[in-house]
């Protein structure tokens, strides 16, 4: 069966679209997986904040999946100079939750 692999990098001229002949589901995923952790290690530290882009995975009747990836700051660390404490994000927002936890000691 034929899976389609698009990568979206958010600017229509870099979005790329592959498609692969693969056994199963399974086969799909472990190409996806597997493909995703190769561009991110062909970054070599070249990713840069606010940056982010998915992969996502089509058979012939449409989406199967999607990996998603993404650099953010979650705390300017020149601003918390003497701060002792650490102020945690919620992952999928950028609002402060109302929790802090003390600061590992130096």
């Amino acid at each position: 069966m034929n899976y389609y692999f698009r990568v979206n990098h958010h600017h229509p001229d870099t979005d790329h679209c592959e498609a692969l002949d693969l056994p199963d589901q399974k086969a799909a995923w472990d190409e996806a997986t597997t493909t995703c952790g190769e561009m991110l290690a062909d970054l070599d530290g070249s990713l840069q904040e606010g940056s982010d882009w998915s992969m996502e995975v089509s058979d012939d009747h449409g989406p199967l999946f999607e990996l998603t990836f993404g650099a953010r700051r979650l705390r300017d660390t020149a601003s918390s100079a003497g701060n002792d404490r650490l102020t945690l994000l919620e992952p999928d927002s950028r609002e402060d939750l109302p929790l802090s936890v003390p600061r590992p000691a130096a």
